[in-house]
């Protein structure tokens, strides 16, 4: 799964992250990482 940009905007606009690319592929592992938790 590949986030869009819109969710990648969202996110770093959320959390004020300045580069868009490596934020957005820092808190997907993240979020991945939650969800194989459940």
């Amino acid at each position: 799964m590949v986030m869009t940009d819109g969710e990648c905007a969202s996110i770093s606009l959320f959390y004020s992250i300045e580069n868009v690319s490596l934020s957005c592929k820092h808190v997907y592992k993240s979020v991945s990482l939650k969800q194989n938790k459940r």
